[in-house]
């Protein structure tokens, strides 16, 4: 339980920055590593 709470509360964190990336992790493999790379492109685009 501490450590959903402690997550969660990062994981705000780093949205408010919007600079958390979330990615399905029940899809097949080629498509979570297709999202990653996209949205690590998407990221860079940015900067």
């Amino acid at each position: 339980m501490v450590y959903h709470e402690q997550s969660e509360q990062l994981k705000g964190f780093y949205k408010n920055k919007g600079i958390c990336m979330e990615i399905d992790g029940t899809l097949p493999l080629p498509t979570i590593t297709e999202r990653i790379v996209t949205s690590l492109k998407q990221a860079d685009e940015s900067v």
